[in-house]
């Protein structure tokens, strides 16, 4: 076979590379990398491309289905629809609904509730609320409103009594009360909002050979949950507090006592938001009492408190 100069010149330096790897020493591990990860020259467009060997003892691929938090595989043998069902009507998870109504549903001719599977009412009935049953949420959800309680405290009757005029007085604690409100709103609504939760034990085999068969039409393929025996939706963690899977699950917040996600991730936005701009409004009072206050003789009273 005849080959024109621009084969043979590659051929030569094909050659004299491979030449070079075989007696080249090794000096602290310069020429210690293997030839198959080194870029080959670039071969021209009217030659054969060089086949690709690859040695499998080199290449390394994490197959760990822990790094999914989950298992991605639809292998109905293992899944266990007796555990499901022993996780579906036994578990009662600390993350739950919770009816504070029901002791006076009956006598007071109230609607009752009925339910499905996992506890959950089949339409939404008053009395009802999302409530996490954590000791150290509920510890922080009491000292979060002690402090809402304490601000109150400390601005009406110390700092609000010290403003220049009763009209400052007025607008400053108006707007104070607006936030604060607003802040007890949206936290009220952040640990009683489900944020999303997932049944439990739904992972069954009726439910595989349902996906197994429309897998096809899946942008990724299903996860498994091994702690709650869910199918994780996309971007959905397990909560080994709520101990349930959590729709968009970004944390566990211990001051709201509840997971932030899907369905209440707005309120807790709302709440910081709120709470923060009423403490930079506290302090920004303060601070204009103060240098008002330095400016004259002594310091400004108010008749409406006389001190």
């Amino acid at each position: 076979m005849k080959h024109n100069s621009s084969e043979l010149s590659l051929l030569e330096d094909i050659q004299g590379s491979d030449k070079s790897d075989a007696i080249a020493p090794k000096h602290n591990g310069i020429n210690t990398i293997p030839p198959v990860y080194r870029k080959s020259p670039r071969t021209p467009s009217n030659t054969l491309y060089t086949e690709e060997t690859f040695d499998n003892n080199l290449m390394h691929v994490n197959m760990d289905p822990a790094r999914y938090r989950g298992l991605r595989d639809l292998d109905l043998d293992s899944w266990d629809d007796e555990a499901a069902a022993k996780l579906r009507f036994s578990l009662r998870p600390s993350g739950d609904l919770l009816d504070y109504l029901s002791l006076c549903r009956h006598p007071c001719g109230l609607r009752a509730l009925i339910h499905s599977v996992n506890s959950r009412p089949l339409r939404r009935t008053f009395g009802v609320i999302w409530f996490v049953r954590d000791l150290c949420g509920i510890i922080c959800l009491f000292v979060t409103w002690m402090l809402i309680l304490y601000a109150e405290f400390v601005i009406d009757f110390i700092i609000l009594g010290h403003t220049p005029s009763p009209t400052f007085c007025w607008i400053s604690g108006t707007v104070y009360h607006f936030f604060a409100l607003l802040a007890v709103v949206s936290h009220f609504k952040a640990f009683t909002t489900d944020p999303g939760s997932i049944p439990i034990g739904a992972a069954n085999q009726a439910l595989g050979k349902y996906l197994l068969q429309y897998s096809s039409y899946l942008s990724t393929m299903p996860v498994r949950c091994t702690k709650c025996l869910s199918i994780k939706p996309l971007r959905a963690h397990h909560c080994r507090i709520c101990q349930r899977c959590i729709r968009k699950m970004d944390h566990h917040c211990p001051w709201v006592n509840n997971c932030v996600g899907e369905g209440n991730q707005k309120y807790f936005i709302l709440f910081a938001v709120s709470h923060a701009d009423f403490i930079s409004y506290t302090f920004s009072v303060h601070a204009y009492i103060y240098l008002f206050s330095s400016r004259t003789s002594g310091v400004t009273v108010n008749p409406r408190t006389n001190y």
